[in-house]
């Protein structure tokens, strides 16, 4: 005895639904409907076009350049304001631990780190500004 070439055993009446026909069982709840094969090859193409678009390299243009520099240029800035101060702050404490002479050291390395900071800051923003104009 031969299995017949009937992938779907039409001749089984095991596998027959309801009514002697050959109909789809209804899922059990909870699980998905299979997708639409046509959706998925075309969902598929879209994402190999636009994968090829980004090999390209037209993701990145000279505008998203200059944005991305600005970015940096900009966030530097409150890291100065925070990390001159306190690296003077910690400098004068230790000429405090060295030499003595509470709290003035301490103090003093404070400003310093600020007016480093601003001056720091000053000069970053005049190469920025003069970086833009020669554009």
């Amino acid at each position: 005895m031969t299995a017949p070439d009937n992938p779907d055993n039409s001749d089984n009446p095991d596998q027959e639904g309801p009514g002697g026909e050959n109909s789809p069982q209804p899922l059990p709840p909870g699980v998905p409907e299979p997708p639409d094969l046509a959706k998925v090859r075309d969902l598929r193409q879209r994402m190999e076009k636009d994968r090829a678009g980004r090999r390209r390299g037209r993701r990145f243009n000279q505008q998203t350049g200059q944005q991305a520099r600005d970015i940096g240029t900009y966030t530097i800035i409150p890291m100065m304001m925070v990390a001159g101060p306190l690296v003077g702050y910690l400098l004068g404490k230790g000429i405090e631990n060295m030499f003595g002479g509470e709290p003035w050291p301490g103090v003093i390395g404070l400003l310093v780190g600020l007016v480093a900071a601003f001056r720091q800051i000053f000069l970053l923003l005049a190469a920025k500004t003069k970086q833009d104009r020669e554009k």
